[in-house]
């Protein structure tokens, strides 16, 4: 497993600059000491692999700290000030363990925080916020290097029916496996979106008219198949975008893919509506 072989890695490489710290501070005796050197790989075990390993390191380098002490140089006295030394290095690693392996965790927990609040909690989509965003920087980067872009938008026809019907427990579940559908249909380099209720968007970054369109037909293939094995008694409508000329802000390009999806609805629903721009 990476994961293991990874800490295995960490904890393996902090191992061995421990022993190198310990093998100097033999050598350069007592009257110089090296306990800030062993610090170093007790935070990097902390930071990367949490507090239980970094006290496990914590208590190897105070092994080292107290075999380099006195009685291994050879050199008598001071054997009981040794001591106090080895449990007050002891007591600093492991202070320092805690601390750095706090604060990677609260990191981390941002970092999960940031993540979810960009992400729709039904869909697994990202949210509008997420999806202007790189709606933003698809366009600034037309702007700068000319690449072509499309954006599709989405909307379910008669999804209102689903929830009268059948319940909005029913609804919140076609909503789901319309946003798994997708996600797994799309490209690698596509990204979807759930802008809010039954309405999606998909990016296609440096996607020109040509390429959209399969990509698109493809989506309405495998999400039409979806209703028909679920007996959802909806469809999709969808309008596609293709701009050849940057777009002047997010809002615009938002504004007219939402446009064409309902020209595409009120054509009769259940089709695409293409235009180059």
């Amino acid at each position: 497993m990476p994961g293991r072989r990874g800490r295995f890695f960490v904890v393996g490489a902090a191992a061995v600059s421990v022993v190198l710290i310990g093998a100097l501070d033999y050598a350069t005796g007592p009257a110089i000491s090296l306990l800030l050197f062993y610090l170093i790989p007790v935070a990097l075990v902390a930071w990367f692999e949490g507090l239980v390993p970094g006290v496990a390191i914590s208590v190897f380098a105070s092994l080292l700290l107290f075999l380099t002490g006195p009685a291994a140089t050879g050199r008598a006295g001071g054997e009981h000030f040794h001591y106090w030394n080895v449990f007050m290095g002891f007591g600093v690693f492991v202070v320092v363990a805690y601390i750095v392996s706090m604060q990677a965790a609260i990191r981390g927990l941002l970092r999960r925080e940031e993540e979810l609040s960009r992400r729709d909690d039904l869909t697994g989509a990202i949210n509008r916020r997420a999806f202007t965003e790189l709606l933003s920087a698809e366009i600034l980067r037309m702007s700068r290097y000319g690449r072509n872009f499309s954006l599709a938008y989405l909307d379910l026809d008669d999804f209102k029916s689903v929830n009268d019907l059948r319940g909005h427990a029913s609804g919140d579940r076609l909503l789901r496996l319309v946003g798994e559908e997708l996600r797994k249909t799309i490209r690698s380099s596509d990204v979807v979106a759930r802008l809010g209720g039954d309405e999606f968007a998909i990016l296609l970054p440096e996607t020109d008219a040509v390429s959209a369109e399969a990509v698109i037909r493809k989506v309405q293939g495998m999400i039409d198949e979806l209703f028909r094995e679920g007996r959802w008694d909806v469809t999709m409508s969808i309008g596609l975008l293709t701009w050849e000329n940057p777009p002047d802000s997010c809002d615009q390009a938002l504004r007219k893919a939402d446009a064409l999806m309902y020209r595409a609805k009120s054509e009769g629903k259940n089709r695409v509506c293409h235009e180059v721009v």
